[in-house]
């Protein structure tokens, strides 16, 4: 289990495995406060999206900085999360 979720998202997570099978997160890997400025959470994506695996999620939505050609290497970011999500 990924110590980098808050309880509130695990509590959900496991309320919704119950009453349905289709589960889908979408997840937020950039900070939108400031698109151009380094968001260094390289080491909590692969525990991140084990978890969401390991507890029967079907798909993974990982919105990054999309709006701009700068900031924290996202072309690199999204290699290695399509690369975790195999």
């Amino acid at each position: 289990m990924s110590l980098y979720l808050d309880l509130d998202t695990l509590y959900t997570l496991y309320d919704i495995t119950f009453c349905c099978s289709n589960r889908y997160i979408w997840d937020y890997v950039v900070d939108f406060h400031a698109w151009l400025m380094p968001w260094p959470n390289y080491f909590v994506l692969a525990p991140n999206i084990r978890f969401f695996q390991r507890h029967g999620v079907k798909g993974i939505f990982e919105e990054g900085n999309y709006k701009s050609y700068g900031g924290d290497l996202e072309a690199m970011k999204s290699y290695l999360m399509t690369k975790l999500s195999e």
